[in-house]
């Protein structure tokens, strides 16, 4: 099994990093894990973000996005999306960028079964904002709270995140682990044992 705190390319808040890494520790106790630490060699996060978004754009139909949107309110995200000029020259570069990932990872679980991760690089911020203020998180830049979980995504890979800990603040923290392409039940048969070994963390006790 990997633990990779950052994949080599993300800021991450100090009090995730410990609360997941603690998470790990205690999983490969008590399930015998041999643990190393490592990453998939991958291009820059504001890189790698670009192709997952003109990928999205890509496999959208974006007609009907836009009939949608211009009905309803949508979130900044797909107003973007319907909103943008995209051309074939973004979508042939984002073929191009989730191949190099898709290869990246293909590479890198040939040399393991299991990939640990943080499952955000903060926890969680105000309802209603798209990513927390710049340094109000523990991260320099608010906009990258989240640079591990669309890589699954884009490279077709089963991840789950599983409870982790709770931060000083009360708030969740999450890992994520990633596995093989289609070795989905090694996921859940890892986040069924991290239940019983980490257990759930209520953030707050319902007071009613």
């Amino acid at each position: 099994m990997v633990f990779s705190p950052d994949l080599g390319i993300a800021e991450v808040a100090s009090e995730i990093r410990n609360v997941v890494a603690d998470a790990v520790a205690r999983l490969a106790s008590a399930l015998d894990w041999e643990v190393t630490v490592g990453a998939p060699d991958l291009a820059p996060l504001g890189e790698l973000r670009e192709t997952f978004q003109t990928t999205v754009a890509m496999d959208t139909d974006r007609t009907a996005l836009r009939h949608l949107a211009d009905r309803f309110e949508v979130s900044p995200d797909i107003r973007e999306l319907v909103d943008h000029e995209w051309t074939t020259t973004d979508f042939d570069r984002a073929r191009v960028g989730r191949r190099r990932v898709h290869d990246a990872f293909r590479t890198a679980m040939g040399l393991m079964d299991l990939l640990i991760t943080p499952t955000t690089a903060t926890t969680a911020f105000p309802l209603g904002l798209r990513f927390p203020a710049d340094g109000a998180s523990g991260i320099r830049d608010g906009r990258q709270w989240s640079p591990f979980a669309f890589l699954a995504n884009l490279t077709g890979q089963p991840a789950v995140s599983i409870p982790a800990g709770l931060a000083a603040s009360g708030l969740p923290v999450g890992l994520q682990a990633i596995g093989r392409r289609f070795d989905d039940m090694l996921l859940l048969d890892v986040a069924a044992a991290a239940e019983e070994i980490i257990g759930t963390q209520v953030p707050w006790e319902d007071e009613s």
